[in-house]
């Protein structure tokens, strides 16, 4: 096999190169040389091509190891559904939140903080919309008989009322964070008037979100979103200018 000597000018720039790749792969392991390049290209300004960052890597053994890929499915759910895994995970975060509490309340490690039974609230989140209401509303409609057996007796005398337990999507926590923010006023100050609202069937909905437009309207977005929807609008860039350099 013929190998090909290389000039000193390229060993040089190499050499210039090899710690700025050796700190990206430290800190993202799993990016391949196609990620590498374009983030040096595209985020840098770097005048690098592919070939380049890929002998690099290899040289160095700090390219990725391929994994085997793994097929994403879709589900059928539909917003109203609620299968036997969704029961099962809410049945299993009440049981878990009631324990919890059981819990703080016999160790007595947090003292000056009020147990009081009708002050105590459960938020259990979802990563979509289930429409599940509360906790009395999930009792009630889905699994009556399952919760009584998680919770070993009945639920009235759990430490949290099940009307205090509120099933929401990632979407309604994100909007009940920005409200506590905003607001400067705590979750149970916050809660307790959707749970009072919710016990009236005049007055009662399905999603705590309805209830949390009433009483805070439009409210800023979280910084911590803020960062992460930036993130993700920087990495879609980099992906899209990686993907039309390639042709895919």
């Amino acid at each position: 096999m013929v190998t090909r000597q290389r000039s000193r000018h390229v060993h040089h720039r190499d050499q210039q190169l090899l710690p700025r790749l050796q700190q990206l792969k430290a800190d993202h392991p799993a990016w391949g040389y196609r990620r590498v390049w374009a983030y040096l290209k595209y985020r840098e300004g770097l005048p690098v091509n592919k070939k380049r960052i890929y002998r690099l890597l290899q040289e160095h053994r700090l390219l990725a190891h391929q994994t085997r890929r793994l097929r994403a499915t879709r589900t059928s759910y539909r917003p109203g559904d609620v299968t036997n895994a969704m029961k099962s995970s809410v049945v299993k975060g009440i049981a878990q939140g009631m324990t919890v509490v059981r819990s703080l309340q016999s160790r007595k490690c947090l003292p000056g903080v009020d147990f009081t039974r009708s002050r105590n609230f459960l938020i259990l989140v979802t990563f979509k919309d289930l429409f599940l209401g509360t906790g009395q509303d999930f009792y009630e409609c889905y699994a009556g008989p399952r919760l009584d057996s998680a919770l070993q007796g009945d639920p009235r005398d759990a430490p949290i009322p099940l009307e205090n337990v509120f099933i929401v999507s990632i979407d309604e926590f994100d909007y009940l964070i920005a409200c506590v923010l905003s607001s400067h006023l705590s979750f149970g100050s916050i809660l307790r008037p959707a749970q009072e609202k919710g016990a009236n069937p005049e007055t009662k909905r399905l999603r705590l979100v309805q209830y949390l437009q009433d009483s805070c309207g439009d409210v800023p977005t979280p910084p911590y979103l803020k960062q992460e929807l930036e993130h993700r609008v920087s990495a879609i860039a980099i992906r899209l200018g990686q993907e039309e350099l390639t042709g895919k």
